[in-house]
């Protein structure tokens, strides 16, 4: 954290790749808390080649899920950034929910779960995802100029598509 905290003071005002270096080195001090304030310091500022400095991010976290299984913080990281920074809702879902899904009842984990769960909310809302208690999905999807509306009905063991 020594370095992270020389990085920003040295860097330059237009710079904020330090930032996604401090975001990460909280999570892997399990101080989600901060964490989640160094991402919201993220989402609020720009800078320029930022792109390049997410890209790093996203490609280092693949690796590190690749080469570690039990890395799930990257599935976080990657979700939070390319929903927030690239407005790709839909790759970030799965990263998300896959964050989700690996943390369990995991209390370390809890403010980085709420926080993933709140963005799949979000999505959910913004694309038209509505889960309804009798095992109902439905969605309204919008392309090439026209509305469609699709249920899916699902059970443990099957689903049905309807248009």
């Amino acid at each position: 954290m020594e370095f992270v905290k020389k990085a920003a003071k040295i860097a330059p005002t237009n710079d904020g790749t330090w930032r996604y270096s401090e975001f990460y080195v909280l999570i892997r001090l399990s101080k989600n808390i901060e964490a989640l304030q160094s991402l919201d310091n993220i989402l609020k500022t720009t800078f320029l080649n930022e792109i390049d400095t997410i890209n790093q991010i996203v490609t280092y976290n693949t690796i590190c899920l690749k080469e570690d299984l039990n890395h799930i913080q990257s599935d976080f990281i990657i979700g939070a950034i390319i929903y927030k920074k690239l407005d790709l809702p839909l790759p970030a879902y799965e990263k998300l929910e896959s964050f989700i899904n690996a943390c369990g009842d995991n209390e370390n984990w809890k403010p980085l779960k709420v926080r993933a769960q709140q963005y799949l909310d979000e999505i959910n809302k913004s694309i038209g995802i509505k889960v309804s208690t009798n095992s109902r999905l439905s969605l309204l999807v919008q392309g090439a100029g026209a509305l469609v509306f699709l249920q899916f009905y699902y059970t443990p063991n099957s689903a049905f598509l309807f248009l």
